[in-house]
């Protein structure tokens, strides 16, 4: 079971549009991650590339079943749409 506020190590698996969509992640588990492009940093060559292991942490989930992310490492997060987002989701 998997849980809001929760961390989990996992890796890069998809990179649609570089600046546009987010990313997808690979987990471990029955159900793929996804980081929405706001969480990401402004420019895209300083997004995770695909084979990327590293922490993330849950803060949804998505009608379509796929688990809700962002970034915990700071080379990856982008601190003002993390802020735009975090109002419209659950609380732990």
């Amino acid at each position: 079971m998997v849980a809001i506020g929760q961390r989990l190590t996992g890796t890069v698996t998809l990179v649609p549009i570089p600046g546009r969509v987010g990313i997808f992640i690979d987990l471990g588990l029955d159900r793929e991650g996804f980081v929405d492009v706001l969480r990401l940093p402004d420019d895209p060559d300083m997004w995770p590339v695909v084979g990327t292991e590293t922490e993330f942490e849950v803060v949804a989930f998505s009608p379509a079943g796929a688990i809700r992310l962002r970034p915990v490492d700071p080379r990856y997060l982008n601190l003002r749409g993390d802020a735009l987002l975090r109002p419209h989701e659950p609380r732990a």
